[in-house]
């Protein structure tokens, strides 16, 4: 099993997500990914720095890094806004890190169903599709959530 880091660590580390220079800010964020769990403390800087980080490769890894922390309050919430993103690399890993969330509000589910209207990237699709379907449970919703899907799939037919 792996030990936790050092508190010192965990002190010293998550606030360098506020340095100057980007290139620290993508690595402390990647940091924290691989942390996991272990970085459990930094969760309420991780979301607070995804909606205000200017750098879409730290922005990526913040979500990545938030990944393993749907349960906790308020990750799931700034993983949907990061589906506003204006960079699809970001918006692609807010929809992957929303399938492992344990549970998803009404709210998000609303705003995964709104990503398979608008979005064109088959891989985004594909993400949204599966957050919905693990997340989804009544027949209804799930009848239409395929009927989506099978309109997606003639959608990109000629592309691959």
């Amino acid at each position: 099993t792996a030990e936790s880091p050092p508190a010192e660590v965990m002190q010293t580390v998550p606030p360098l997500l506020t340095d100057r220079d980007p290139r620290v800010r993508a690595v402390v964020a990647e940091i924290l990914f691989q942390l996991g769990a272990m970085a459990a403390d930094a969760v309420p800087l991780l979301c607070r720095r995804l909606a205000a980080e200017p750098e879409p490769s730290t922005r990526f890894w913040l979500a990545m890094a938030l990944s393993c922390h749907g349960h906790r309050a308020g990750v799931s919430q700034a993983l949907v806004a990061a589906l506003d993103d204006p960079e699809r690399i970001v918006r692609l890993m807010a929809a992957m890190s929303l399938e492992e969330a344990p549970t998803l509000d009404a709210a998000a589910l609303a705003r995964l169903r709104r990503c398979l209207d608008e979005e064109r990237e088959l891989d985004m699709l594909e993400s949204c599709t599966y957050a919905l379907a693990r997340h989804t449970r009544d027949a209804e919703a799930a009848e239409s959530l395929l009927a989506t899907a099978l309109g997606m799939e003639s959608r990109f037919a000629g592309q691959e």
